[in-house]
């Protein structure tokens, strides 16, 4: 789970400004370029799947590792996405962008 909390936080600051006019699929997978530093296997790329499109954020996680746990972990994965998610768009967001 330490790697799921990881890549959440990289993947959370992938905001777009108006998902709901993107053409991006639940399922898709991107490539991202990525600060190997911040990756335990010192990768500069990585490709991720979207599993989650929020109001104010796309949550992209590691496609290795997606696919690297059963039906049950990533039914608990998404879960807590749903959890971050909404602590995100109702605390999180809210305060990083108040005037």
């Amino acid at each position: 789970m330490n790697k799921f909390i990881f890549l959440i936080i990289i993947f959370v600051f992938i905001a777009y400004p108006d998902p709901g006019k993107a053409e991006d699929i639940l399922g898709q997978s991107l490539s991202f370029n990525i600060e190997p530093d911040y990756d335990l296997t010192k990768r500069s790329q990585l490709t991720a799947v979207l599993i989650k499109i929020s109001p104010k954020v796309y949550w992209y996680l590691d496609n290795e590792w997606w696919k690297s746990i059963n039906q049950d972990q990533q039914n608990q994965v998404k879960e807590s996405l749903n959890l971050l998610a909404e602590v995100f768009e109702t605390k999180i967001y809210p305060l990083l962008t108040a005037a």
